[in-house]
């Protein structure tokens, strides 16, 4: 399981997904963005493929994973 915490519209976890289709991935991000992302995703071709999950890094725990990608989220 890959996670990416502050993900915006999943563009890491898509070449993710599309390199090791085998793993689960989840992007962790406001509520306002999931539309955007789910969108996104659906465009390349990998719709329900890569979970959306709602949260807030600073107030929410983060979803347990086997990786943790937090990256140009500061």
């Amino acid at each position: 399981t890959v996670i990416d915490v502050g993900g915006c519209l999943g563009n890491c976890l898509v070449k993710v997904k599309k390199k090791f289709e085998h793993l689960k991935c989840i992007n962790f991000d406001l509520p306002f963005v999931e539309q955007h992302c789910l969108k996104f995703v659906k465009d390349q071709g990998l719709e329900g493929k890569i979970e959306f999950v709602n949260g807030d890094f600073f107030k929410d725990d983060i979803p347990k994973s086997d990786v943790i990608i937090m990256g140009n989220i500061l």
